[in-house]
C-alpha cells in the first residue's frame, strides 16, 4: 500500500473518530428514563409559512427567529445512572465543539451552564447548549442555528422551557 494511500486512510479515520467522539445525544433517544424532544427545520419553515397576525409585533419577532433555526434537541431524565451519563457526555461535547462558556449559575443544589459556539457578530450563536442539572432532574438543550441569545430567552420563556429564565437574563 502507498504511504499516500497510508496516510488518506489515516486522515480518514482520525476525521470519523473525532466525528464519533464528538457526542450527539441521539443515542438517547427512546432510551427508558429519558424523555427526549427534537425539532427540525421543516417544522420551522412549516411554523414560518402559517398565516400568523404579522402586525402583532410578537408574532413577527417568533417568525425573524424560527426562519434562522436548524433544529432543536431537548433531553430530561430524572434516572440517576442517565444524569451520570449526561454529564460525561456534556464534559466530552463541550470540549470536542469547543464552546465558549456564556455563563455557569450554581445555586443549592442546582447548577445551570450555558455554552456557545460563537456567531457572525456579537448578538448571534450558531449553537446554544445548555445543561440544567439538579437534585431532581438533568436537562440538555441543543439549539443549533443563527440565534440571538435575548429573542431565544424570551421565546423559551413563554413556553416554559427549563432553565428559560436563566436565558431571558442575558443581555446582548
Amino acid at each position: 500500500m502507498s504511504t499516500l494511500i497510508k496516510i488518506s486512510l489515516a486522515l480518514i479515520i482520525g476525521f470519523l473518530s473525532f466525528q464519533s467522539s464528538a457526542q450527539n445525544f441521539s443515542k438517547y433517544d427512546g432510551q427508558k428514563g429519558v424523555t427526549s424532544v427534537a425539532i427540525n427545520k421543516t417544522l420551522f419553515k412549516l411554523m414560518s409559512a402559517m398565516e400568523l397576525d404579522v402586525d402583532d409585533p410578537e408574532a413577527k419577532e417568533m417568525i425573524k427567529m424560527i426562519e434562522n433555526l436548524e433544529n432543536i434537541q431537548i433531553l430530561t431524565t430524572k434516572d440517576t445512572d442517565i444524569k451520570e451519563s449526561f454529564l460525561e457526555d456534556t464534559k466530552a461535547y463541550i470540549k470536542n465543539m469547543q464552546l465558549d462558556e456564556l455563563m455557569r449559575i450554581s445555586e443549592e443544589n442546582e447548577l445551570v451552564e450555558i455554552y456557545i459556539k460563537p456567531g457572525a457578530n456579537s448578538s448571534e450563536v450558531k449553537q446554544l447548549f445548555m445543561h440544567v442539572s439538579s437534585a431532581d432532574e438533568d436537562v440538555i438543550i441543543i439549539i443549533d442555528g443563527i440565534i440571538n441569545l435575548k429573542e431565544i430567552g424570551n421565546l423559551a420563556n413563554k413556553f416554559s422551557l427549563p432553565g428559560s429564565n436563566q436565558l431571558q437574563n442575558i443581555e446582548n
